[in-house]
């Protein structure tokens, strides 16, 4: 159930356990981790938060790169 393990979850980042650690010790992928870490409205690395601006992506290439 998604419930017991968001709470598993919580409480590993409680203990102060990274994402990577806690995808490990519970056999579940790292996004899977930040899915939950989002839903329970904690702060999310911002290298793991990245957005792109596709139309600068689309302008650098019509631009001839």
């Amino acid at each position: 159930m998604a419930t017991n393990k968001r709470m598993r979850i919580a409480a590993l980042l409680a203990e102060g356990k990274t994402g990577r650690e806690i995808a490990r010790l519970l056999g579940i992928a790292p996004s899977t981790v930040s899915y939950h870490k989002r839903r329970l409205h904690l702060p999310m690395n911002p290298k793991c938060a990245r957005r792109h601006v596709w139309t600068a992506i689309q302008r650098f290439y019509d631009e001839g790169h």
